[in-house]
């Protein structure tokens, strides 16, 4: 806690005083392992609206090709992630929900590690 570079360093990993993503609340997480694209499902969403879905890699940068979300409705929509750019580890990338379609019931991912062995996604909403 004495270095000089402490508070910079764990600012950036906790995002202390950022008003923001101080509104996102953690969904939950996908892991992929690998450097090939991998697919995951994450459903745990127990009737939560939203506003926007954020995704923050954890452990390693990621490459999203597809973040897919499917509705209370059965409609699906592809989100757009920044064309495809790198995620950087640490960092959260905001996806805006169409419209008025705020009940997601289920987000897949096609993602993959690309400077590590494994990435976890970290899965936030904001309401």
């Amino acid at each position: 806690m004495r270095g000089p570079n402490w508070g910079a360093t764990w600012a950036h990993v906790v995002n202390w005083g950022s008003n923001a993503i101080n509104d996102w609340k953690l969904a939950g997480d996908a892991r992929f392992v690998g450097r090939n694209d991998s697919e995951s499902t994450f459903t745990g969403w127990r009737g939560r609206n939203a506003d926007a879905i954020a995704l923050k890699p954890i452990g390693a940068s990621a490459r999203c090709s597809r973040v897919t979300a499917t509705f209370g409705n059965g409609r699906t929509q592809n989100l757009a992630l920044h064309n495809g750019d790198v995620l950087q580890q640490g960092e959260f990338n905001s996806l805006d929900l169409p419209g008025d379609h705020r009940n997601v019931t289920r987000l897949y991912l096609k993602c993959r590690a690309t400077d590590g062995r494994a990435v976890a996604i970290q899965i936030l909403t904001s309401k």
